[in-house]
């Protein structure tokens, strides 16, 4: 007599029994020979391991690919890259708007550097360094205007600032309208990188020591030739990058004969200050600000930034014959913050 074996719980039975005894299972004609039980039992038993056919290894690695594509769009996003430097330092962007343009009074002679001006010297020269060392830190600049170049200076040492011994530029140019002037000292003596432009200051006059404080530097000023008129212009370039302090001189001796001064670099606007439009400059034996001089505080120089300051007239005055109006400078100091 020979066993079958039950399709359902693959237990072996005697052939003559046609209700498995393990699992009351009616086998009539559904019985398997011993020899004939299935190969893999875990196939059609439920109460052994999943054998992972063929598809289910295809469901796997189409939920592999999915989950691959999904990493990589997170990882690509703006979201991700914050996460990441947060454990990495990863330096993020940082974006700096733009300084707003500097606008220049809109007044009827209003003169602009042309960009030519910037490329070559009043003697023709090329606008570039001087054979040796120069400065390159910030450093204290003095500029007497109102002298001829060639000839030195009378003022020495202090004005509203400055020490014993201070070297003053001379930089004015008879009937140059439109000139730059390089191979300028600092305060103590050193060559400096700093160049001047002057446009529609080809003039120079002279208060005959009628001003109170003695000073040669205020005594002198350059202004439009033949009292021509229109605005005036002072440019400077190539000032070491830091942080200055502007004192900016201007006064003749009539009360109205002021300085009208409007500072600006790299396009962000300082203001417009003016000396006195009274007779206080001539009669001070002392420096007071806003009096013959005006100032301007903590002034940025950023890498090639130019230095500029527009001139407009003063008051109206009188030589007799004619009336007239002058944009008019004495000095300027340039002096680290």
């Amino acid at each position: 007599m020979t066993n079958k074996c039950c399709p359902k719980c693959l237990q072996e039975y005697s052939e003559l029994t046609e209700i498995c005894p393990f699992c009351q299972e009616k086998t009539i004609d559904k019985g398997l020979a011993k020899n004939d039980a299935p190969k893999n039992p875990t196939s059609v038993n439920p109460g052994n391991p999943v054998v992972i056919t063929s598809s289910s290894w295809k469901s796997y690695a189409v939920a592999v690919i999915v989950f691959v594509i999904m990493a990589s769009v997170f990882f690509l996003s703006s979201a991700s890259k914050q996460i990441l430097s947060w454990f990495i330092h990863m330096p993020q962007p940082v974006y700096v708007s733009p300084a707003p343009e500097f606008k220049a009074p809109q007044s009827p002679g209003l003169v602009e550097m042309p960009v030519s001006y910037v490329e070559t010297l009043s003697d023709g020269s090329a606008l570039s360094d001087e054979a040796g060392p120069v400065i390159t830190y910030p450093h204290a600049l003095n500029i007497d205007f109102g002298p001829w170049k060639g000839a030195p200076s009378k003022q020495e040492g202090p004005a509203a600032i400055g020490s014993q011994g201070d070297f003053w530029n001379v930089v004015g140019v008879p009937w140059n309208d439109d000139h730059i002037e390089a191979g300028l000292k600092s305060a103590r003596g050193m060559s400096s990188p700093i160049k001047v432009g002057m446009v529609n200051l080809g003039g120079g006059w002279g208060s005959n020591g009628r001003m109170g404080v003695g000073s040669p530097m205020l005594d002198n000023f350059n202004y439009p030739a033949n009292n021509k008129g229109g605005n005036s212009g002072v440019f400077l370039y190539h000032i070491p990058p830091g942080k200055y302090d502007i004192y900016v001189y201007g006064h003749g001796a009539d009360p109205v004969y002021y300085g009208d001064y409007t500072l600006s670099v790299g396009g962000r606007d300082y203001g417009r200050k003016t000396t006195s439009h009274q007779m206080d400059p001539i009669l001070n034996t002392y420096w007071v600000e806003g009096s013959q001089y005006v100032k301007f505080s903590n002034v940025d120089v950023y890498s090639s930034e130019i230095m500029r300051i527009f001139i407009q007239p003063g008051g109206q005055v009188s030589d007799g014959a004619r009336t007239f109006s002058d944009a008019m400078i004495c000095g300027l100091q340039i002096v680290p913050a």
